[in-house]
């Protein structure tokens, strides 16, 4: 058995004992959306994560950690199916939810960030996506040093879509 499958298995016995609004439940159907992904259901991941959202905002909040994930799942599902703008559109709108409620160098935040410059230069905006790489690897540095993988990987990021490190 898989773990979609062990996933879906576990969800209706999940849900009858705990409850559809338990934290564990919202957490295994979150598990359900990123496995149908990674399987190859891209359209089945957007809905699923998208059908998530609705009861973990009403849930947990729309400032909690795990909408702010589910959010950033939405956004590039969407771009694997094909919608880029709509990738960049929704990761523009959950930027400053994110920024506000975690911080602006949170790793998460960072790698959003990282996100973003890559669906710009999908879309046509080579210059927006080297811009958002040479940011989050600025903030990278100051908040990690020059060492963290993080870092590294912006670093790296850059180099795979041939940006400059720095504007000047």
């Amino acid at each position: 058995m898989g773990a979609l499958s062990a996933f879906e298995a576990l969800l209706p016995d999940h849900q009858r004992v705990f409850g559809d609004d338990h934290s564990d439940t919202l957490n295994i159907r979150s598990n359900i959306a990123t496995w149908k992904g990674l399987t190859g259901n891209k359209w089945g991941a957007l809905a699923a994560f998208e059908a998530l959202l609705r009861d973990q905002t009403r849930v947990l909040g729309s400032d909690h950690p795990y909408v702010f994930r589910t959010r950033s799942n939405i956004a590039y599902w969407r771009g694997r199916t094909g919608n880029p703008l709509g990738a960049l559109t929704a990761y523009e709108a959950l930027l400053p939810d994110r920024e506000q409620a975690q911080g602006r160098d949170h790793p998460d935040t960072l790698a959003m960030l990282a996100s973003m410059g890559d669906v710009s230069i999908q879309v046509g905006c080579r210059a927006e996506g080297c811009r958002r790489f040479r940011e989050a690897l600025a903030r990278a540095r100051r908040r990690f040093g020059p060492d963290h993988d993080l870092t590294r990987r912006f670093e790296q990021m850059i180099d795979e879509h041939g940006c400059e490190k720095t504007d000047g």
